[in-house]
C-alpha cells in the first residue's frame, strides 16, 4: 500500500495507480488532475483529501477510512465501491459530480450537487434527501427513494434502470426525462416546483400524485400525456400546458387553482375510485361508473368542448 505523507500536496495527471493508496495527511488534487486509483483509496483520521479535478475509483475497493473527502467546484468522482462509510464526505460545492458506478452500493447520506447512479445493482439511498442539482439513473442501476427527496434541477432515467418512489414527496426543479426506465410510483407525490419552464417526458411510465407549483410553465413532451394513478394539483400561479397532441389519464382528483392550457387535448378520468374534478378542459372523457363520479365542482361551460361518457 502506498502511503503518501506530508501536510499539503498538489497532484497532477498520473497513470492508473494500481496498489491501494492510503492518505495520512492532507492532499489537494489540482483542477487539471485526472487520477485513477485501481486499488482504491483509504483516508486516515484527521486527513482531508480535496478534489478539484477528476478522480476515478472504478472498482469495488472504493474510498474508505475515517478521514474527509471534499469535492471542489467542477470536480468529478466515479466510484465503484463504498464512499467513506466511516468518514466525512462534503459534496456541496456547486457544481460538482459524483457517480456511483459499481454494482450494489450504499450512497453516502450527504447533500449532493450532481448525483449519478450507474453501473448495476441496487443503490441504497437511505438518508439521502437533497440533491441540489441534477439526478441521473443510468446503466442497469435501481434505486428506491427512502425519504422525501429534493432535486434542484433535472431528473434523467436511462433505459434499463428502475426508480421506486414509495410513499414519499419528490420535488423537482428541472426537467423530468425518462428514456425508458421503469418507475414504481407507489403513493408518492412528484412536485414540479420551478419558477422557470419545465418539460416532462414520462415514456410509458406514470406518476401517482402530481403537483405543479411555481410560476414556470410545465409542459408534457411528445405524444404521451400525463398519466396519474392519484391526484393532479395545479397550484396558484402555476401553469400546466397540456400540449394539444396529448391525452391525459387521471384516476384521482383534479384540483386546478392555477392555469391549465388544454388546447385540443383530452383529459380522461378513469379507474374505480371517486374523483373530484375542479377546472376547465378542452375535451373531457369520464370512464367511470356513475356511482364513482363524486362531483364536478366546476360548472360545465364552453371550455368543456367535448364531454364524453365512457364505459
Amino acid at each position: 500500500m502506498l502511503t503518501p505523507s506530508g501536510v499539503t500536496a498538489r497532484l497532477t495527471p498520473l497513470p492508473d495507480i494500481v496498489p491501494p493508496v492510503q492518505f495520512a495527511g492532507n492532499r489537494t488534487f489540482a483542477n487539471t488532475s485526472t487520477l485513477s486509483f485501481g486499488g482504491g483509496i483509504s483516508i486516515t483520521t484527521g486527513a482531508t483529501v480535496t478534489n478539484n479535478g477528476a478522480v476515478h475509483v472504478d472498482n469495488a475497493n472504493g474510498i474508505t477510512g475515517t478521514g474527509s473527502f471534499v469535492q471542489g467546484v467542477f470536480a468529478t468522482v466515479t466510484n465503484g465501491g463504498p464512499f467513506l462509510p466511516a468518514g466525512t464526505l462534503n459534496a456541496t460545492a456547486s457544481p460538482n459530480s459524483i457517480d456511483y458506478n459499481g454494482a450494489a452500493q450504499t450512497v453516502k447520506a450527504v447533500i449532493y450537487s450532481n448525483l449519478t447512479l450507474s453501473g448495476s445493482g441496487a443503490k441504497d439511498l437511505t438518508g439521502v434527501s437533497t440533491i441540489n442539482d441534477a439526478f441521473t439513473l443510468a446503466g442497469t442501476a435501481s434505486a428506491a427513494v427512502a425519504t422525501n427527496l429534493g432535486i434542484g434541477t433535472d431528473v434523467t432515467l436511462g433505459s434499463g434502470t428502475s426508480f421506486t418512489l414509495g410513499s414519499f414527496t419528490i420535488t423537482v426543479g428541472g426537467n423530468w426525462t425518462n428514456n425508458g426506465g421503469t418507475v414504481s410510483q407507489g403513493s408518492s407525490t412528484v412536485v414540479f416546483i420551478s419558477s422557470g419552464s419545465q418539460s416532462i417526458q414520462r415514456s410509458t411510465q406514470g406518476f401517482a400524485n402530481v403537483q405543479f407549483s411555481g410560476v414556470g410553465t410545465k409542459q408534457m413532451i411528445a405524444a404521451a400525456g400525463l398519466f396519474a394513478t392519484g391526484n393532479v394539483t395545479i397550484d396558484p400561479g402555476a401553469t400546466f400546458d397540456g400540449n394539444t397532441a396529448s391525452v391525459h389519464q387521471v384516476s384521482g382528483n383534479w384540483t386546478n387553482n392555477g392555469t391549465f392550457t388544454g388546447g385540443t387535448s383530452t383529459v380522461i378520468f378513469q379507474g374505480g375510485s371517486p374523483s373530484i374534478i375542479n377546472g376547465s378542459f378542452g375535451n373531457l372523457q369520464i370512464n367511470k361508473t356513475a356511482s364513482v363520479v363524486s362531483r364536478l365542482t366546476s360548472a360545465i361551460s364552453s371550455d368543456w368542448k367535448s364531454c364524453i361518457r365512457g364505459t
